[in-house]
């Protein structure tokens, strides 16, 4: 038996979400998700950089367990973050998903 939902079908997307609709539970205190179709965008903000980092990066770890469990994989080496910030310095952050450091990304 396999995973998953028929790439194409009518019904797919919407199956995909009810499938998911749970993981919500792995995602840290004011990480906010974004779905469209099986893509997942997590949003973040804080005063500091490093207290959005830390949010962000228990989120994947969670969400992580989560896919493990119910049998889903997580593209990491497709997956990519991007800062933006109001500082003129270059913002740099290491996440990773399955040990594998997430690219970063100025347009999404």
């Amino acid at each position: 038996m396999t995973n998953g939902v028929p790439h194409g079908g009518v019904l797919s997307p919407t199956l995909f979400l009810i499938y998911i609709n749970d993981m919500k539970e792995e995602l840290s205190r004011k990480v906010y998700p974004a779905l469209y179709a099986d893509d997942l965008a997590l949003i973040s903000s804080g005063e500091e950089k490093k207290t959005a980092k830390l949010r962000l990066q228990t989120t994947p770890d969670g969400i992580t367990r989560w896919t493990d469990e119910w049998g889903l994989k997580i593209k990491a080496n497709i997956t990519a973050h991007t800062i933006l910030s109001l500082s003129i310095k270059d913002q740099r952050a290491k996440l990773q998903v399955k040990n594998h450091t997430l690219e970063k990304n100025n347009s999404p």
